[in-house]
């Protein structure tokens, strides 16, 4: 019925002659569509029983993905600005009843605090019974989304332009402090747990990698924006992209960097292991040929002890890999996320305008073909997110005969790589001049000291803004 009342339709208002050039036009945007969008994951993980603490879940990016990740099974603690939100608490519960998952749980946090910071975790580690020295909180995966977003409207004033400098400076040192406040746990988590930091990357980093300087990023004050006048958006969100990727990296070389115990593992067949107790000593009533007979047996035992004994202590050689994976992930250009924000039209952010809303509006159809949507951006955190690491295959290194070959033919597997950037499904890197110039440790050491710096300025600052409000009050009340 639908497709004879569509044939009507055609043959009364569409002259045949058109209907190739339709045809050709609407495969060209399919097409066109399909690749601005970007790969699809091919891996698919359980993860039940799996623990991810999510930053940044209220936008649209963090909002899919936390979807996604439900469906699977994990247990999310959601990192959210206000639970008094009666609108977000219903979109959670949502969540909860399509996903059947009770597991999702909304806490409230301001990224613009460090104080709200240290007492989320220290509330996230006292929940598991108190103190370093307790067992630590089970966490399999931090994602912090919350830098994702973009920051830097179109046309926006030089008090526009300051509160931007502000909130992109407050979000790296946000996602910096995370890690600082949570590492020292997770390092005391059993050595074969899985766990995984994903920082969420805006895809402009390129734009910034001719002109990053560490030099310049650790001189400037953190209380002055960073950019100059006529400096372009794109190349503001480029270096605070590059400045947690490298951060990130920096981060696996320290984890790299900590002591690891070896692997001993047991390559000896049963067959081969004899204990000495059942060793037999030659009796004196023995003829002399049999006296001949032992003495070979007993060299062929000793060749067989020294050859044993070789095989484990190249097993011992091998050294267990961190458990502990930071990655960089870069989900690409998104219509909401990306796009909304510069034209203004994203309504959490205080440079909304209902022009910006009704701009988006109009040009919704062509970010429809050449931008992607939030389910497409996440499909790179959720690659990063299933790739299997190389902890388990190192642990069955010492394998032996069929199982070496079987082991060495897992390992030509794509493998999660720590430090690495992922765009696309894909490990990538940054330019062949950016990763001369930049991919060193001594970058990643400097990135590391600003962040440092920067981060007790922030503290200290608060801190100064709470002691000077009681003072203020008292004066206001007399």
């Amino acid at each position: 019925m639908v497709l004879h009342i569509a044939n009507s339709f055609l043959e009364k208002y569409v002259p045949t002659k058109y209907y190739l050039p339709i045809a050709v036009g609407t495969l060209s945007i399919y097409i066109t569509k399909a690749w601005f969008s970007g790969r699809k994951t091919t891996r698919e993980r359980d993860l039940h029983g799996r623990t991810v603490l999510l930053t940044g879940a209220t936008s649209s990016l963090g909002f899919t993905l936390l979807t996604a990740l439900a469906k699977r099974g994990a247990q999310i603690i959601a990192v959210v600005p206000d639970t008094s939100d009666p609108t977000l608490m219903s979109m959670i519960d949502l969540v909860r009843f399509t996903t059947d998952n009770e597991l999702i749980y909304a806490e409230q946090c301001d990224m613009s605090s460090p104080n709200a910071i240290k007492e989320f975790c220290a509330q996230l580690i006292k929940s598991s019974g108190g103190g370093l020295q307790s067992e630590p909180p089970r966490l399999d995966a931090v994602v912090f989304a919350h830098e994702y977003t973009h920051i830097g409207a179109l046309n926006a004033t030089a008090s526009e332009q300051n509160r931007e400098h502000t909130l992109r400076r407050e979000g790296r040192l946000a996602t910096f402090f995370w890690t600082t406040l949570l590492l020292p746990v997770l390092l005391t988590a059993p050595e074969d747990r899985d766990i995984r930091f994903i920082n969420i990357v805006s895809p402009f980093y390129a734009a910034a990698v001719p002109s990053f300087s560490p030099n310049v990023s650790q001189k400037e004050g953190s209380s002055s924006p960073r950019s100059g006048k006529g400096t372009s958006v794109w190349l503001e969100e480029g270096k605070r992209s590059l400045e947690a990727i490298l951060h990130t990296r920096h981060l696996q070389r320290i984890l790299d960097a900590l002591p690891a115990p070896s692997i001993r593992a047991d390559s000896t067949p049963q067959s081969k292991q004899q204990p000495q107790q059942q060793q037999q000593k030659p009796q004196e009533s023995q003829t002399h040929q049999q006296q001949q007979q032992q003495q070979q047996q007993q060299k062929k035992k000793d060749k067989q002890k020294h050859d044993t004994e070789s095989v484990a202590e190249s097993a011992i050689a091998v050294k267990r890999p961190s458990n502990i994976l930071a990655v960089s992930v870069s989900p690409g250009i998104s219509r909401w996320d990306t796009v909304g924000p510069y034209l203004r039209a994203d309504k959490t952010s205080p440079m909304y305008s209902t022009i910006g809303l009704l701009c988006y509006a109009v040009v919704l159809p062509f970010l429809y073909v050449f931008a992607k949507s939030s389910e497409a951006a996440i499909q790179s955190v959720l690659h990063a997110l299933f790739l299997p690491t190389p902890l388990k295959t190192t642990t069955r290194a010492g394998s032996t005969g069929q199982d070496h070959d079987r082991h060495s033919a897992a390992t030509t597997e794509e493998l999660l790589r720590g430090g690495a950037l992922y765009a696309e499904c894909n490990c990538v890197s940054l330019s062949r001049d950016g990763e001369t110039r930049l991919g060193g440790e001594e970058v990643g050491r400097m990135v590391w000291e600003s962040l440092e710096a920067e981060l007790a300025e922030w503290r200290k600052a608060e801190d100064v803004k709470a002691a000077s409000a009681p003072k203020q009050g008292q004066k206001t009340h007399g």
